[in-house]
């Protein structure tokens, strides 16, 4: 995804998520963790297994 980034430090307790300039930044927490995991699968659902285009 062009412009978007997702930034999981774990021993810093921190999520950092930037998609197209718009950042948010929030604790890590095992609530925030689930939130990364479904959006991580439903990356993978729209964009096939593995998540990378060629």
């Amino acid at each position: 995804m062009p412009g978007s980034r997702l930034e999981v430090v774990w021993m810093g307790v921190r999520l950092v998520l930037e998609v197209n300039g718009v950042l948010v930044e929030a604790p890590l927490t095992p609530d925030t963790l689930e939130i990364v995991k479904r959006v991580i699968e439903e990356l993978n659902r729209v964009h096939g297994e593995g998540g990378e285009q060629s």
